[in-house]
């Protein structure tokens, strides 16, 4: 993650995190980590000087634990969401400080959120921020 809070840092992005210290998931721990930091490093992408990043987790009626990554940037449309997670349409986009983008991090995540039994989704407006939310199975003791 120290490379999302070093870009944070350049752009004078606030990253807080609303994640209970008891929470515990059922994943692979690399394969978490690399979407949280991808998502996060998403969202610091595509928001402007000033603004802020929010990971955040709880657990949902279903004993799931849904992880959300919610941004005050520059948000997208509903065409660019509903085709973000597509392999065969272009949605990459430049960052707000002309940061590159494949639209590929997203997919491999959805990819393994999928494999964990989890599903991916997106809330988006253009001009107010997006929010990511997966879900992954709780940890069953």
């Amino acid at each position: 993650m120290a490379l999302v809070t070093e870009a944070a840092d350049k752009k004078e992005i606030a990253i807080s995190y609303d994640i209970p210290e008891d929470l515990t998931v059922f994943a692979d721990g690399n394969m978490l980590e690399g979407i949280i930091r991808n998502l996060s490093s998403n969202a610091v992408k595509f928001t402007r000087k000033g603004g802020n990043v929010i990971v955040s987790a709880k657990t949902m009626p279903d004993n799931s634990v849904e992880i959300s990554v919610k941004d005050t940037g520059i948000g997208m449309n509903k065409e660019m969401t509903d085709n973000l997670f597509r392999l065969d349409i272009d949605t990459s986009r430049k960052g707000t400080d002309g940061e590159s983008s494949t639209g590929l991090g997203l997919v491999i995540c959805k990819d393994f959120i999928e494999k964990h039994g989890g599903k991916l989704r997106v809330e988006s407006r253009e001009g107010k921020g997006s929010t990511f939310y997966f879900t992954i199975p709780e940890r069953k003791d």
